[in-house]
């Protein structure tokens, strides 16, 4: 189940949002906890619908990341490859630059942990650049695309 999840993200990450999906950026998904069938309390790995939540709500936290040198955000440009969150406080995100010699990557992945952390006190975020498959303008979503002129 997780792989599927986070193949959806590597997906979605590349191809922008499901127009399907309702924006989550705006409130913390532990805010509102639903009913499940075995209470989560501290300490117990959350359930699978609880952890696609907290993904899908980073997914919507990183558009806050702003690429400086395009002027676009992370998830657009298709940096994200990938977001897992293990249910235990832990959350692990996969990205490249759009050059091996980007001179900000240290200020994008230290906003990418700031931008998590915020809504995320105590947890522990761990970003992983990796240049394979490298970047190019083909993983630029339609919208990122609209936004910098290219339809």
């Amino acid at each position: 189940m997780q792989l599927k999840n986070t193949f959806s993200l590597v997906l979605l990450g590349l191809f922008g949002k499901k127009k399907s999906d309702p924006d989550k950026s705006s409130s913390h998904p532990d805010d509102k906890q639903e009913k499940t069938s075995g209470a989560t309390t501290k300490g117990q790995a959350k359930s699978d619908e609880e952890i696609r939540k907290v993904e899908d709500h980073i997914y919507e936290l990183l558009k806050q990341v702003i690429d400086p040198e395009i002027g676009l955000d992370i998830i657009n440009l298709g940096l994200v490859y990938n977001i897992v969150y293990d249910g235990k406080k832990h959350i692990y995100i996969e990205m490249t630059l759009s050059t091996p010699a980007c001179p900000l990557s240290d200020a994008l992945v230290q906003n990418v942990k700031n931008i998590i952390e915020k809504y995320y006190p105590g947890y522990t975020v761990d970003v992983e650049l990796t240049f394979d498959p490298p970047w190019d303008t083909s993983m630029i979503s339609e919208e990122g695309k609209r936004h910098l002129g290219m339809l």
